[in-house]
């Protein structure tokens, strides 16, 4: 049922929302050398992001409106032009959780999903900064504007609400949906999620390729997160189009499952992809938030930490194959100076402080900026286009195929599948009967009902 989206900002936030104090209020003592960056830096990084805003990959704001309590899909309960209520502060009655059940459900997954891209269209038409861009080209052209806008892009975080059925991807994208993560924290029988990392060398089963390559044949960016390191590579090995990771960090710098290895980038070099760092600070510090004896966050990480990651990957393979995925109303905790969406401006401060101080000239500082924001997410999104127009210019139809019975038992012991999808018609025996409990043939009653449809519409 997890539903997310881009959101392409333009950089409006100033300094009075900002502050022009160094040092962070209440640092704890773990952090208490940090500074935040100088007025003058955050000067900087608003120019270079003039007209280039900030893509970020990963926001999970349409959760947020259903999660929040009284569990419904009352856009009321929240107000964007207000600041919003702080993720699970101690003495809140009523928390907002940052993961659910929801996202797992397995039966009602697809109308999870159906519901959630309600709300998310609910919500975009309630603001007039919103819009949903179709293209690539449509975002760019939001975001180069001077007009402050919110370029919303609309993705699925999980292929369970695919229901197992390339169809059901196909509507999706026709309701505007341009990017789906391959699995959320469960596996599907066809993919495999990162917790799985070590159960099994499995990564795509010839159903998940093909759902890959029906992506590409859509225009639909393939999204890595969230997958083991197997399902990173087979998807790496037979994607066509450039890929994303919607909100990952470096598994050099923070070992976790979530993020991406250090022999997985060469790989992400090769394809084009992006891979937009996650805030979160668990995939940023492991370790490294602890609570009070009153239940408060201490939390020891900063947007130094975050810019360690940008580093990490620019400095292996390139800076144009880094993006932002904060995953913000998604986790409980952020690093400072990276809290919420009006700190972005802070944390590409930090970078060009970091990148300056590596002697990085000032033309390719400007580009670096630029490129993370969005310029590079954007790159992606085009290159996916392209492809699909091509694999269509070549003929490539639709993909149809079921999946397969065999794909459901890829790990019989495995306690982390998520299967979403219905039970497929059962093979008749040799005297035509259907061998399920039902008796008779769903995919037949099926047949005799479409026509009965056409003559009553007929009449």
């Amino acid at each position: 049922m997890k539903l997310a989206a881009f959101f392409a900002v333009q950089a409006a936030t100033d300094a009075k929302i900002l502050g022009n104090e160094r040092a962070p209020k209440n640092l704890p003592e773990c952090v208490a050398s940090y500074q935040s960056p100088s007025a003058a830096y955050i000067a900087k990084a608003n120019e270079y992001l003039k007209n280039h805003g900030i893509f970020d990959g990963h926001n999970d704001l349409p959760l947020t409106y259903t999660d929040l309590f009284p569990e419904n899909q009352d856009l009321g309960k929240i107000d964007l032009y207000e600041r919003e209520p702080a993720q699970n502060p101690p003495d809140m009655q009523y928390q907002v959780r940052s993961h659910t059940s929801i996202p797992l459900a397995q039966e009602d997954a697809v109308s999870w999903g159906l519901e959630q891209l309600d709300v998310t269209r609910r919500m975009i038409d309630a603001y007039p900064e919103m819009i949903i861009p179709k293209t690539a080209q449509e975002a760019e052209d939001l975001i180069r504007k001077d007009e402050f806008s919110i370029a919303s892009v609309m993705g699925l975080e999980g292929g369970h609400m695919i229901g197992e059925s390339l169809a059901i991807l196909r509507q999706y994208y026709e309701l505007g949906i341009r990017y789906m993560t391959l699995t959320h924290s469960c596996s599907l029988p066809w993919v495999v999620a990162s917790p799985d990392d070590d159960k099994t060398s499995e990564g795509l089963t010839d159903f998940g390729v093909k759902v890959v390559k029906e992506m590409n044949r859509l225009g639909m960016i393939v999204d890595i997160s969230h997958v083991s390191h197997h399902t990173m590579r087979a998807a790496l090995a037979h994607t066509t189009a450039p890929v994303m990771f919607s909100h990952s960090s470096a598994r050099a710098l923070a070992d976790t499952h979530r993020n991406v290895p250090d022999d997985v980038l060469p790989l992400v070099k090769d394809n084009g992809g992006v891979i937009m760092i996650v805030f979160y600070t668990d995939f940023v510090k492991r370790n490294a938030v602890s609570q009070d004896e009153d239940g408060n966050y201490v939390i020891c990480v900063t947007a130094d930490d975050v810019v360690d990651h940008m580093m990490h990957i620019g400095e292996k393979i390139g800076f144009e194959h880094v993006g932002i995925g904060g995953d913000y109303n998604g986790v409980r905790t952020l690093p400072h100076d990276a809290e919420d969406v009006s700190k972005y401006p802070l944390v590409m401060a930090k970078l060009i402080e970091r990148l300056e101080q590596k002697n990085y000239p000032e033309s390719e500082i400007r580009t670096i900026i630029q490129g993370v924001a969005s310029d590079n997410i954007l790159r992606v999104w085009k290159a996916v286009e392209v492809e699909s127009a091509k694999l269509k210019a070549g003929g490539m139809e639709p993909i149809w195929e079921w999946i397969p019975t065999e794909d459901r038992v890829w790990d019989n012991s495995d306690t982390n599948t998520c299967k979403s999808g219905r039970d497929w018609p059962v093979a008749e025996d040799d005297e035509g009967k259907n061998n399920s409990d039902g008796g008779g043939n769903s995919a037949s009653f099926l047949g005799l009902s479409l026509p009965l449809v056409l003559f009553s519409l007929m009449k």
